[in-house]
């Protein structure tokens, strides 16, 4: 009997701790002054928090007049609104396992090494998009199904590059969902997506040029391997074929 209630007490902690966890974005402000606010976690980065509720980071830089973009810490309160909203709560769901390179830290709160690699990244039309993996499209952007980018299909390893010369404003799995993720900043207007890879071979403020190898294809929080692409512009989503080069 001992040993059976052992067993089911050690299946009982396994599963609470691959549970992920759910950040949620509280109502934390007083008076009148009341809005919505998102509790920074370890491993997030600014970037990565307005990616995962379709925002510009511009726009949360404004509305929580920051100096540094790249400087957040662990349990700063991010405003995800520029208006008053008595009450009103969102979610941010995110992996227990969360990993990131040069976003937030609750250690030393400095910011990342990043900001002296950081180049040139302001407002300009992307003159040349490139394809980021050779492969078959399986699944295609729609607005109706909510989908928000293309599937590439792929075999284990291929490599996925950078669909235009940018720099990496996140790398890392805190996202649920995208599994290993890259994000690429090309201007102030456009970002991309790469995701469920392999494998990582960039860092958070490196800078990479247009057909850069970037990563491997992979599986993760996938059931197949496939890259998932997006391309957002002021924040949001747009068809990444509307600006990809036609294949042969």
């Amino acid at each position: 009997m001992y040993r059976i209630l052992l067993t089911f007490s050690l299946l009982v902690f396994m599963v609470s701790c691959a549970k992920p966890t759910t950040v949620t974005i509280i109502d934390q402000s007083v008076g009148s002054n009341r809005g919505i606010y998102h509790i920074v976690q370890r491993g997030e980065s600014l970037h990565l928090i307005a990616w995962a509720n379709g925002l510009d980071y511009r726009d949360l830089v404004k509305w929580n007049k920051l100096k540094n973009p790249d400087l957040i810490t662990v349990g700063q309160k991010i405003m995800m609104s520029s208006t008053a909203s008595r009450g009103s709560t969102r979610s941010f769901s995110t992996s227990a396992k969360s990993k990131s390179s040069g976003s937030a830290n609750s250690t030393n709160g400095k910011a990342s090494s990043s900001i002296k690699k950081r180049g040139n990244t302001g407002s300009k039309k992307i003159k040349r998009w490139q394809w980021p993996a050779a492969g078959k499209i399986v699944d295609y952007y729609s607005v109706a199904k909510g989908k928000k980018g293309i599937d590439i299909s792929g075999s284990l390893g291929s490599p996925v590059r950078a669909a235009s010369s940018g720099m990496v404003v996140y790398a890392g799995t805190g996202l649920r969902g995208y599994g290993k993720l890259v994000i690429l900043k090309h201007s102030s207007d456009y970002l991309s997506a790469y995701a469920h890879n392999s494998s990582i071979i960039v860092h958070e403020g490196d800078s990479v040029s247009s057909g850069q190898k970037i990563a491997l294809m992979g599986q993760s929080e996938s059931k197949e391997v496939k890259l998932h692409f997006e391309i957002r512009y002021d924040g949001k989503p747009i068809n990444p074929l509307s600006v990809l080069p036609k294949r042969k």
